[in-house]
């Protein structure tokens, strides 16, 4: 698999996790934000007792002179709030300037009655009552409903009113008798306080949080969009890619008809390899398609040579042994397969360093053209030439087993011997699928000549 793909391909699987991550955190989040309630409720009771320090203007009928009551000399009463501003909730009056008397002897005069909000949130369901002389009556009454009880006067809010906001005030008022004296002696009110969560500080914070996280799924979104045309893009690369080095190979394998499949075989082995070494999936891959390309170099091999059935001489081995070296500088460019040329370039090398065509030893030669090394020579001895028939699986055994840490790496053979233990290998010729340990060709072991060695004569 191309380096492209690979690291396009991760990075869209982490954008598509990311996306359904915030997407999912995102939809919670805002659905708590919407459907949990998260106003809490305080009840507040507040009582107070005017004395003279909260009153500005305060006149009482002195009760040795009622006459006075006849000639309006009582002073209005306004209530200073210095003293009570501090609760969160409290009530000032002042009363009209002029008074006048019922049949009864009863003073009456207006009071205009203001219920202050000093909480920081807003108060509802307020119930207030006065305190009021004895024998009072109220003629009648504003902006709220009223009972009276002795000298307990209970007011309630009317349907407009039953909210009172935060630093804010409502007004009431009566027009209201009383015996002998004017004025409120106190009062006592009781309210809900309603800390609504919309209007918090963290509300607020919440609502940006929202918006931040809507901002990363947007991005993430639009990242997820881009990314997979990119990813797309690749495949298409990539299937492109595969389908040319599928036709470089079978170019390479109908050099000669013996050959035929041989390519596609090798990349099978060394793909299996790599999963027996628990190499990763995208590892096994680029193993199998460094395999597909391994004898490219044969195309600057004559087919006199490749398709001689006679001896070699020592020219034509020398012609052969350059397919290697041929095969990874026309691969050497080619940088969308990491390790292309090494696979092309060094699988004739050998652990102990007598291989070609560079004579590097041991772990000199990369681990890929270590695999395909084993892959080609399995393929080589069980596969049919046209100087030999193939050989059989208990001579290529022993082969394996003889030619570890010599020629092969030793810590790979056993991969190799695992495959024809369990009858992966060999495959058919047309390489789509394994077939069964087949009997063997030959009953006795085919002697094979120095000229005519697997070892050299890899066709």
């Amino acid at each position: 698999m191309s380096k492209l793909r690979i690291q396009k391909s991760k990075k869209y699987q982490a954008s598509v996790i990311m996306f359904v991550v915030l997407a999912v955190i995102t939809g919670v989040y805002i659905s708590v934000l919407m459907l949990v309630d998260m106003d809490s409720k305080t009840k507040l009771t507040y009582e107070h007792s005017y004395s003279a320090e909260d009153i500005e203007l305060l006149s009482i009928i002195p009760k040795d002179e009622p006459d006075k009551a006849n000639n309006n000399s009582y002073s209005r009463i306004v209530i200073n709030a210095d003293n009570i501003k501090e609760d969160k909730l409290y009530v000032i009056y002042e009363t009209s300037e002029e008074f006048w008397t019922d049949d009864s002897g009863r003073i009456g005069c207006q009071y205009d009655i203001c219920i202050y909000n000093n909480a920081k949130y807003k108060v509802s369901n307020w119930t207030l009552v006065l305190t009021v002389s004895d024998e009072s009556k109220i003629d009648s009454f504003w902006n709220g409903e009223y009972s009276i009880e002795k000298n307990k006067v209970t007011v309630t809010p009317v349907e407009y009113n039953s909210y009172i906001n935060s630093k804010a005030s409502i007004p009431i008022g009566c027009i209201m008798y009383t015996n002998g004296e004017i004025g409120i002696e106190g009062y006592k009110i009781v309210a809900t306080e309603v800390r609504e969560f919309q209007n918090t500080d963290g509300y607020t914070y919440a609502i940006i949080i929202a918006c931040v996280l809507l901002i990363c799924v947007l991005i993430c979104f639009i990242m997820l969009m881009h990314l997979k045309r990119t990813n797309d893009i690749a495949k298409e690369n990539a299937e492109i890619i595969n389908e040319s080095l599928y036709t470089f190979a079978n170019i390479i394998d109908a050099k000669d008809t013996y050959t035929r499949g041989h390519s596609i075989r090798v990349a099978l082995y060394s793909k299996e390899i790599a999963r027996r070494m628990k190499k990763s999936a995208d590892e096994q891959e680029r193993i199998y398609r460094i395999a597909l390309l391994h004898d490219i170099g044969k195309v600057g091999v004559t087919d006199d040579i490749l398709k001689k059935a006679g001896r070699l001489n020592d020219n034509e081995i020398e012609i052969i042994k350059k397919h290697a070296e041929i095969g990874g500088h026309i691969l050497e460019k080619f940088g969308s397969i990491d390790g292309l040329a090494d696979g092309a370039g060094y699988h004739h090398e050998r652990i102990d360093g007598k291989g070609y065509p560079e004579g590097l030893k041991d772990k000199e030669i990369p681990e890929v053209a270590r695999i395909i090394c084993i892959a080609d020579s399995y393929d080589a001895m069980s596969s049919s030439r046209c100087y030999r028939k193939g050989l059989g699986e208990e001579y290529i055994v022993s082969e394996l087993k003889a030619c570890a840490g010599s020629q092969f790496d030793a810590e790979i053979v056993p991969f190799m011997l695992e495959m024809i233990a369990e009858g992966f290998a060999p495959i058919k010729d047309n390489g789509d699928e394994p077939k069964k340990r087949r009997e063997k060709s030959h009953k006795k072991p085919y002697k094979i000549s120095e000229n005519h060695s697997w070892i050299w004569r890899i066709l």
